[in-house]
């Protein structure tokens, strides 16, 4: 795959429908998934740095992976893409940047 265009579609392809569980039409099913994947990699994080260990990078990628996934799924039921939601994270940082907030807390600071 050269583009996260061509990724996106690879991943909806296996999807398995799965957008039809939804809350309050927000997509649950593939809200849970981030935290449950996004858990299962900080776990090997975790366990590395509990153990002093090497991290296996591969099988941290591979949850990266799982994560990103999920979040394709999200920005897809949303009509969005991955560039658009990269974009809107971009110019929000750079924002942030530029009136010297870009560290803090809260959503919009």
């Amino acid at each position: 795959m050269n583009t996260f265009t061509e990724y996106e579609d690879a991943a909806a392809a296996l999807s398995l429908n799965l957008d039809k569980y939804t809350v309050d039409g927000l997509p649950i099913y593939y809200c849970l998934g981030v935290a449950g994947e996004s858990g299962e990699l900080v776990d090997k994080v975790k366990k590395a740095w509990r153990n002093n260990s090497q991290i296996n990078i591969y099988e941290t990628l591979k949850e990266v992976g799982d994560v990103l996934w999920y979040l394709t799924m999200i920005a897809r039921f949303f009509n969005s893409s991955l560039q658009e939601v990269a974009e809107l994270n971009i110019n929000k940082l750079r924002d942030r940047a530029t009136r010297l907030v870009i560290v803090g807390e809260g959503d919009n600071r």
